[in-house]
């Protein structure tokens, strides 16, 4: 009898009408302890495979960087080591114009013990005044959301090049009038090794902070490290953990 079956395929067209195709087929039957560790072993070959087929630099995990060209979604996620839970939101991107796009956050979705929780949504659209310097690019958002209240607020995106195509600061400053009055900041160093060590990918290290205004003595911090990667030309994975919370973070990105 069959217990497991997966029929997974993947179609890439590239600009220049090269087509990749990518087909996997994998079948099984084994009782469930075995079946269990198969498909682990199936998962982590597959995402193995992706990896090695095509890379490209990529940014830090919180980070708002520059305008999105065309459509890019997927999901970002925190996952607490112990006790387990799971944040879960859905994110997508819109490229208007050269110099607008909408950045949104369709769903946020918290997962624990206790069950499934909706924790908000959100939407930015964003305007860039153009590179300036060694900045290159200064975009000003306006943030509209919602998750207990109402939230409403001015962002500001830019990125520093250091040495061009090796190393940056991706930097981000809010400031928030709902639902109380804040500010947050994300400054980001990172370093691609594609040019230094001939290495397909960039590191990160991602100080996030925010504080409400009347009490900036209660500051709220995160401390990320992590690695991201480009999958296929068009696949952004980005994983890191949070030293602040003991947290597993990252996200999947496909644009297209």
């Amino acid at each position: 009898m069959k217990i497991f079956g997966i029929n997974i395929g993947f179609k890439l067209v590239t600009g220049n009408n090269l087509k990749f195709m990518f087909l996997l087929q994998y079948h099984y039957e084994k009782h469930a302890y075995e079946e269990d560790k198969d498909m682990k072993r199936f998962i982590l070959v597959t995402f193995t495979l992706l990896l090695i087929g095509s890379f490209a630099f990529g940014g830090s995990f919180g980070a708002y960087t520059g305008i999105t060209e065309g459509i890019s979604v997927g999901p970002s996620f925190h996952i607490p080591i112990d006790p387990f839970s799971a944040e879960v939101e859905l994110m997508a991107a819109v490229g208007v114009l050269p110099k607008l796009d909408i950045q949104s956050s369709l769903s946020v979705i918290g997962i624990a013990s206790e069950g499934v929780q909706w924790l908000g949504a959100s939407i930015m659209p964003r305007y860039d005044l153009g590179s300036l310097a060694i900045l290159n690019y200064n975009i000003f958002g306006l943030h509209l959301g919602y998750s207990d209240a109402f939230e409403l607020g001015i962002e500001y995106h830019t990125e520093p090049s250091l040495v061009q195509d090796i190393l940056w600061i991706e930097l981000n400053l809010g400031f928030y009038a709902l639902p109380t009055l804040s500010v947050s900041g994300i400054i980001a160093p990172v370093l691609s090794l594609q040019q230094l060590a001939n290495l397909p990918l960039s590191i990160y290290f991602e100080t996030d902070l925010e504080a409400e205004i009347e009490h900036l003595d209660h500051l709220h911090y995160s401390l990320i490290a992590g690695i991201s990667v480009s999958v296929l030309e068009n696949l952004e994975v980005n994983i890191g953990y949070n030293f602040s919370g003991s947290e597993i973070v990252g996200y999947l990105n496909l644009s297209f």
